[in-house]
């Protein structure tokens, strides 16, 4: 019997970006076992997937940056593992081709948002960019626009493998909406929560009785708080913070968005997966997923077209139950578990030892 692959991965993935990354590699038969470095610990409920926690000394910035990669070498030689995938440039893909370096292991990069294509944008990072590069076997982008960019720029290795929903978890459930809205992601000036909540007071000028459940924090949180008082919208906005969102996506009409950069957003696969109404902007890799019209509405992230689609997937939502249906399909089709348990299969078998 061909012996198995263990996989060792440097990131920063939150709960929901370990279900939708790693579980699907965990699931592939080719794999024995993943191993992922955290800065702090998690559990996991699957047998084959491990998260260790850095040393506390580690965990401090100067060490961190000096001595992590060395420490997965290590961890790579102790555990047997074959494989080093990393997410996202820096430090993570630093510290995977170091370790890569050190270990002889080849490295997967796997990009989740268009950190590295800004990076690249200086000439000091673009040099380590394209070592890093250099040494990655394969390239992980989460769709066409990202795989285009590296190809321009002489790197051909790039492999589509984007995120994805269990859609056996995340489905549609007949309950009473409580929200009309729903934002899910980082409260930062990446995301932008603030133009969500200015787009809510702009349609209750319409006239329109709308309200909305925003999940997360960051450093923007504050801020948000003060412009809710502000607009007079304490009765109208639901503030959360917690991982799971299921509960509140099934209670929820329409997943709104408005972020300057993004990969393909989970939260969007789960808000389609729970037949919601998307109003996203075509960022990163989001029309690759997006048929205006068909399966969501896509704006073009002013403040005056968002308030437009949101207004019009408000205004229409009952008549639009084959957007819906079509949005949940999508996911099933191309985004669901066992779409990205196969396109590990077929990776795997050509990056291995």
């Amino acid at each position: 019997m061909e012996k198995k692959i263990r996989v060792f991965v440097f990131a920063r993935l939150k709960p929901s970006q370990i279900n939708y990354k790693i579980i699907p590699l965990s699931r592939s038969p080719l794999v024995e076992h993943v191993y992922v470095l955290r800065k702090t610990p998690l559990d996991v409920d699957t047998e084959n997937v491990e998260c260790i926690a850095l040393p506390k000394i580690l965990r401090i910035r100067l060490f961190y940056w000096m001595f992590t990669a060395i420490y997965g070498a290590w961890l790579i030689k102790k555990k047997k593992a074959n494989v080093i995938v990393s997410y996202n440039i820096f430090p993570h893909g630093f510290n995977g081709y170091i370790a890569s370096l050190i270990t002889g292991k080849p490295l997967i990069y796997a990009e989740i948002i268009e950190d590295t294509t800004v990076f690249y944008n200086s000439w000091i990072k673009r040099i380590l960019i394209k070592q890093i590069l250099k040494r990655a076997k394969r390239i992980l982008v989460p769709g066409s626009v990202t795989g285009e960019f590296w190809q321009k720029k002489g790197f051909n290795k790039t492999y589509q493998l984007h995120s994805t929903v269990n859609p056996e978890q995340f489905k549609p459930k007949r309950v009473e909406k409580k929200y009309d809205f729903i934002f899910i992601g980082v409260l930062d000036s990446r995301k932008r929560p603030d133009i969500i909540i200015s787009a809510i007071a702009k349609l209750r000028e319409k006239g329109y009785p709308v309200n909305i459940c925003m999940i997360g924090y960051g450093d923007l949180q504050q801020s948000i708080e003060q412009q809710i008082q502000k607009l007079n919208l304490t009765e109208v906005v639901t503030l959360k913070e917690t991982n799971d969102v299921l509960e509140s996506l099934q209670e929820s009409k329409i997943l709104v968005m408005s972020s300057l950069a993004e990969g393909i957003p989970c939260a969007m696969l789960e808000a389609m997966a729970c037949e919601l109404i998307v109003v996203v902007p075509p960022v990163g890799d989001i029309a690759d997923v997006i048929m205006p019209g068909i399966n969501g509405f896509l704006h073009d992230n002013t403040q005056e077209d968002i308030v437009k689609k949101m207004e019009e997937a408000y205004s229409k939502y009952d008549s639009l139950g084959s957007m819906r249906e079509k949005a949940r399909e999508t996911v099933i089709q191309k985004h669901s578990y066992q779409f990205a348990i196969n396109r590990w299969n077929d990776l795997l078998i050509n990056v291995k030892q």
